[in-house]
């Protein structure tokens, strides 16, 4: 009987997807691998029915998860430990900054000391969990699938439609450009998925997020010309991955970043992770109102998106998850 891996997506949204279910899938397609995936714990009958050898396995924070991942190394069971954020180091302006503390801080500690192999998404990450729990960890970048690749098109709309996407826990983030925003409502159609700033959100387009699978269809239908990706700088941010600027290169959107560890590598104009820097930067913004110059700076984004693709990178996915 053939081996199988289990893949377990710690949730239905981004993580989940860009971590596990996403590449799990294209290995699937692409190479004579075997792979069972599921949302919940399986049992040891379950294990054996599909004759599972390997987990691999993400963001394991709470008793419940560490009671199970204690279960499968029980059965000798090789584990792949996935981790995409620094969840040990969570800024204060994030929700989420009390819930990886104490004992959800110690179980990952633990979690990921028992992996038999770790993944990170960055190099950065990389560094900080072998800080953490002095073991080594495979980079594996997130990317994007070809079957959303879309080249840029030619503006056809006189006022710029400016972007930015995220959720709450990206509101200090979003203090960097509010600034930016406040001055230019008049200027440039600006339109905010996910999350918005209660005091812009009757003065631009809004959109709540969309399930993970629609997404791409859905930044797409934005009809964006420009995307903004502020971050502040601190060790969270520094190894947090590349995602969003691939997500906008994909399909033909020049974005403005934070010149910060995740977004180094590209042709986007970067700037200084403070208000000043954003509000002064307006300029890059004016300058992409000449549609050839900001056509050329899309299409740079995309050609340098296109060397994240999901599919091109099957090695890279079996060499990390070790199979």
């Amino acid at each position: 009987m053939v081996s199988k891996t289990l893949v377990h997506p710690s949730d239905k949204d981004g993580c989940g997807f860009y971590r596990i279910l996403q590449p799990a899938t294209a290995l699937a397609e692409l190479r004579p691998l075997h792979f069972v995936l599921s949302y919940r714990y399986y049992m040891i009958h379950e294990l054996k029915h599909h004759n599972i050898d390997k987990v691999v396995l993400q963001r394991h924070t709470d008793p419940h998860m560490l009671q199970h991942m204690k279960f499968y190394k029980s059965l000798n069971l090789n584990i792949v430990n996935d981790q995409d954020d620094l969840l040990w180091q969570v800024p204060p302006s994030n929700p989420y900054h009390r819930y990886f503390k104490g004992v959800n801080k110690k179980i990952l500690h633990e979690t990921l000391s028992m992996a038999d192999t770790l993944v990170a998404s960055t190099e950065e990450l990389a560094e900080q969990m072998y800080k953490f729990v002095r073991k080594r960890a495979v980079v594996l970048p997130n990317m994007v699938s070809v079957k959303h690749y879309q080249p840029p098109t030619v503006r056809t709309h006189k006022k710029l439609r400016v972007g930015w996407a995220g959720s709450n826990t990206h509101v200090g983030d979003l203090r960097l450009i509010a600034p930016l925003v406040s001055d230019t409502l008049d200027k440039y159609d600006w339109v905010f998925m996910g999350y918005c700033d209660p005091a812009w959100k009757d003065r631009v387009e809004f959109h709540e997020f969309v399930d993970v699978n629609k997404y791409m269809d859905k930044i797409k239908s934005l009809n964006l010309d420009a995307v903004v990706i502020p971050l502040e700088h601190n060790l969270f941010n520094e190894c947090k991955s590349h995602v969003k600027l691939l997500e906008f290169g994909a399909i033909g959107v020049p974005a403005v970043t934070t010149d910060i560890a995740p977004y180094k590598n590209n042709p986007n104009p970067k700037i200084k992770s403070n208000n000043k820097a954003w509000r002064n930067f307006r300029g890059v913004l004016e300058s992409w109102e000449d549609e050839s110059v900001r056509y050329q700076a899309a299409l740079d984004a995309f050609t340098w998106a296109k060397t994240n693709c999901l599919e091109t990178n099957v090695d890279n996915i079996q060499m990390a998850w070790r199979l």
